[in-house]
């Protein structure tokens, strides 16, 4: 029985907002944002002159449901299963992007049926019973026509033979392009980059496609700055405790700023706003990051955050992640149909040529500076024949210079910065 592979390779990549060749706006705050100096490791009850603070609320809208690409909780679920897991075998510093996957694994999922969809579903794609694919299908509509301006968001299918059905679906619930199967992997790798604004120039390895070759392609782009930026004048060399024991060095840049703040006998945690409504958060573990990490929930996640003044150190920093072996992670959430070569039922509504999963590749990159946050995401899919208010009455020091857990949205992106660096 003559049998076929099926290889799904996923990328991921942020990016420093003064390398993006598109227009940037600037927030200029005309305010003296010389950092106030304070012990390294604990806050002190000094006064706090108002007339110096930035103000994150009066540029901050009410976030709406479009930061959420599930209806449910699986988002947050997700992206803390695959930190996680992630955390298991990197200990170093790392990101992923939890949405760029979540997107290929749909497209995937609507051309698989029977035990294999329902692996898929349950390993990723949903945490309850009660969800079909044709939820998950309008969910990710939904997310689709409500984002932000700052994302982008593509889909595209290149193939020889593709079920109508399975392209009406990803056309009309996803937008997907559909386009015939390229010679090489090149033409791909051009519409990639194109997508992503020239950040992911080699998503594939160009070389010819082979007949009966399916490629299922999205490409995830962020672009934005923060509300309030930090002054890069007052950015200075300081230390961060790593989490190898080693004391390190980064560039911290600092801003004195009114922003939502939470904290708890575990943690510190800040939401920085961008422009157009979209946050990240960063998570301070008080105690050790492995704990943390291991003991993170999708509830303790729904913080009831209050504005806050607060002191804000942060690391300026860059991060660059490789996984070659995502398919031994997509075992460990359930998935294990999907990658039985002798299986010739797995992707019935894809393709009358049957396929099965031989490669998961994921590559991420950040850089986070004092003017904003860029992001993209790509992921492609190859077949061969067989992704409240309050102000506070003391001074509040929020100090990064030991490892953190960051998030954009709720999952968009995600990762850990474990041991500092000067970049």
């Amino acid at each position: 029985m003559n049998m076929w592979k099926w290889t799904l390779i996923l990328v991921a990549m942020l990016w420093p907002i003064r390398n993006v060749t598109a227009q940037v706006v600037t927030v200029v705050v005309n305010e003296d944002g010389s950092p106030v100096e304070a012990p390294s490791k604990q806050s002190q009850n000094l006064g706090v002159d108002k007339s110096k603070i930035s103000d994150t609320k009066s540029h901050f809208s009410d976030k709406t449901d479009s930061a959420r690409y599930t209806a449910d909780d699986t988002d947050l679920i997700w992206s803390i299963k695959l930190l996680k897991r992630t955390f298991e075998k990197q200990k170093n510093n790392f990101v992923v992007s939890p949405l760029s996957i979540y997107f290929a694994t749909d497209l995937l999922a609507n051309g698989a049926a029977d035990d294999n969809l329902q692996e898929i579903m349950s390993g990723i794609l949903t945490e309850t019973a009660d969800y079909s694919i044709d939820d998950i299908n309008n969910s990710l509509k939904r997310y689709l026509s409500k984002i932000s301006s700052a994302f982008e968001i593509n889909n595209s299918i290149w193939a020889d033979d593709v079920k109508s059905q399975y392209l009406d679906v990803v056309q009309n619930m996803l937008g997907a392009d559909v386009k015939s199967r390229p010679d090489s992997t090149k033409v791909i790798n051009q519409w990639v980059e194109d997508k992503t604004h020239g950040r992911i120039l080699s998503l594939l390895d160009v070389q010819e496609t082979v007949e009966g070759t399916i490629y299922l392609v999205n490409t995830t782009y962020f672009k934005d700055d923060w509300v309030v930026g930090f002054d890069k004048d007052v950015t200075k060399e300081d230390d961060f405790d790593s989490f190898d024991g080693q004391t390190d060095k980064v560039n911290m840049m600092y801003k004195k700023m009114s922003v939502e703040y939470y904290e708890d006998d575990d943690m510190q945690a800040i939401r920085l706003p961008y422009k157009n409504g979209d946050t990240i958060q960063i998570f301070l573990p008080k105690s050790d990051i492995a704990d943390f990490i291991k003991n993170l929930d999708a509830e303790k996640l729904k913080i009831p955050y209050r504005y806050k003044t607060v002191h804000i150190y942060l690391p300026r920093f860059e991060i660059g992640y490789t996984n070659d072996k995502l398919v031994e992670d997509f075992q460990y959430f359930g998935l294990q149909a999907a990658f039985d070569e002798q299986r010739i039922d797995l992707f019935p509504k894809l393709s009358n040529i049957p396929h099965y999963v031989a490669q998961i590749v994921h590559q991420a990159n950040i850089k986070l500076d004092e003017e904003g946050t860029v992001a993209s995401a790509a992921t492609a899919v190859g077949m061969l024949k067989t992704s409240a208010i309050a102000r506070p009455d003391k001074n509040i020091y929020f100090r990064a210079d030991k490892p953190f857990v960051f998030m954009i949205d709720n999952g968009a992106f995600i990762g850990a910065y474990l041991k500092g660096r000067l970049d």
